[in-house]
């Protein structure tokens, strides 16, 4: 608010107009981007330790075999351990394989929920905020209606008055309307 001490004695007002609406949506915008973008890095981090285990499994897989192998004739009583042992270990990296895609696919699922809840909570929020603002536009206008009525009231009442006391009026005016601004857009 501006006050002008020229002769006239004129105030002008100049309002500020702001946008929560917009600061919000960009919020929720770099909200969402980053929990996509860390959902991405871990979905990536579980299949590279998928692919390492699995890697080191089958080199461990082949140098077992060549060295059961090149002794057959020797050690068929290891051979057919070497048989069971090597169908519970397939048996163990098919389950662990399972469990480990079940649970990908459930981490999946919780960052698909979380994101969804996010948004909710985001749109109520954000419905809440612009009624709020709503409310406070409207309390406004009917502070503003009623101080007019009530400068209109005092210089109608007081015509040919000092020209001091009308600025003083006004400038209370305006104090109260600035006040009654402020207080309507606390939350």
């Amino acid at each position: 608010m501006e006050v002008n001490s020229e002769s006239d004695q004129q105030i002008t007002l100049t309002p500020t107009p702001t946008d929560p609406s917009k600061l919000t949506t960009d919020a929720v915008n770099a909200a969402t981007d980053i929990s996509r973008r860390e959902l991405g890095q871990l979905k990536e981090l579980v299949f590279e330790r998928i692919e390492g285990r699995m890697e080191t499994v089958s080199q461990r897989f082949a140098t077992v075999n060549e060295k059961l192998n090149s002794h057959d004739n020797e050690f068929s009583f290891v051979e057919d351990r070497r048989v069971e042992q090597k169908l519970d270990t397939e048996k163990a990296v098919q389950n662990a394989l399972a469990a480990a895609k079940e649970a990908v696919s459930e981490q999946t699922q919780a960052g698909k929920e979380a994101i969804g809840k996010s948004e909710t909570t985001t749109s109520e929020a954000i419905k809440a905020l612009a009624e709020l603002v709503k409310s406070g536009q409207d309390q406004q206008r009917r502070d503003t209606d009623e101080l007019k009525a009530r400068v209109g009231l005092l210089e109608g009442s007081k015509k040919g008055g000092d020209a001091a006391t009308a600025l003083f009026i006004t400038v209370a005016v305006a104090i109260m309307l600035a006040a009654g601004l402020v207080v309507s857009l606390i939350p």
